[in-house]
């Protein structure tokens, strides 16, 4: 059984890292510790752990009756438990790491949240309107080279994952010394009461307006860079090349599909989700593998996901 021992560092930021412990004595490095974290994160993931096992997605004995097929249009048509769901971003690269996501959703009447205390709980965890709200469907904004547009309702919202207000997280790099590296993963939370329950998105979008991140070819929304790797010493001045959803496991861009770099949100409740979504009520979790920074072949999976969804079941595992 593959698992990982680690410690929560709380931050006055809406990411709280767990931190590997490899012959670390308990309390090093960390200011202080949640279980409650570190239980949620261990206890959402069927026992095996994420990476490397040996688990058949496409085994169809999943509990679920192919025949009571719901599509939800709407999240409080959601049974309250799938209405939230956990993410996490860690890294196996021995070079520290720093990564931009957006999470996006629709909302006021006809969007995906239609209703005002729904709208309230989606702001105060961290979600902030993309668009002035009363928008009509059509409307859209570029976020990097990535344009955004308001599908339903007339309010388009959006939660950063990886900064903050100005606080950045960076992964630090794993120098475990191990020939399979613990990877170091970060949690977000949020901001109201540090709860790692998320109210569920949409979509999770590779973008960003942060200019460190910008577009290796401003007209096409694939070569938005989403991680980035910094240097050993300092974690200062980047070093090899940029991570962007064409290497990333799950994206539209890198299953070539759609020049969109996101998963989307599988709203039906038949057992079937594609390879591009996510489910309510899970875990998704994304790891840099442990490879040369320099990679540069074009649609090598770089960062792998690992998708489980509310019972525990494996949705999706990593495929490097």
């Amino acid at each position: 059984m593959r698992f990982w021992r680690g410690l929560i560092q709380r931050r006055e930021v809406r990411i709280c890292l767990l931190c590997a412990m490899v012959a670390m004595p308990v309390g090093a490095g960390c200011e202080s510790t949640s279980p409650f974290l570190l239980s949620a994160f261990n206890g959402k993931l069927p026992a095996g752990g994420v990476a490397g096992d040996a688990v058949d997605e496409n085994d169809d004995d999943d509990g679920v009756d192919p025949n009571d097929r719901t599509i939800y249009e709407h999240v409080d048509q959601l049974p309250a438990e799938l209405r939230t769901f956990q993410h996490f971003v860690g890294s196996s690269s021995t070079f520290p790491v720093q990564w931009r996501a957006l999470f996006v959703v629709t909302a006021g009447e006809g969007g995906f949240v239609r209703n005002e205390d729904d709208i309230e709980e989606y702001m105060l965890a961290g979600y902030m309107d993309l668009l002035p709200p009363n928008s009509d469907v059509g409307t859209t904004t570029t976020i990097g080279c990535v344009t955004l547009t308001l599908t339903r309702g007339t309010r388009l919202l959006g939660m950063r994952s990886g900064d903050f207000l100005g606080e950045i997280v960076t992964l630090p790099g794993n120098t475990s010394q191990t020939p399979d590296l613990e990877p170091i993963f970060a949690q977000d939370v949020r901001d109201i009461d540090r709860n790692p329950n998320l109210p569920i998105p949409e979509r999770i979008v590779f973008t960003t307006l942060d200019p460190n991140f910008d577009c290796i070819n401003e007209n096409d929304p694939c070569t938005q860079k989403a991680f980035q790797f910094f240097d050993q010493l300092t974690a200062t001045q980047e070093v090899g090349t940029p991570v962007d959803a064409r290497s990333i496991q799950g994206t539209l861009c890198s299953l070539g599909i759609e020049r969109a770099p996101e998963v989307r949100l599988d709203l039906t409740n038949d057992g079937g989700s594609l390879p591009f979504q996510f489910v309510p009520g899970g875990v998704v979790l994304w790891r840099v593998l442990n490879q040369s920074v320099d990679t540069q072949t074009l649609g090598q999976i770089r960062v792998a996901w690992t998708v489980v969804d509310a019972n525990g079941n494996f949705v999706h595992i990593e495929q490097p």
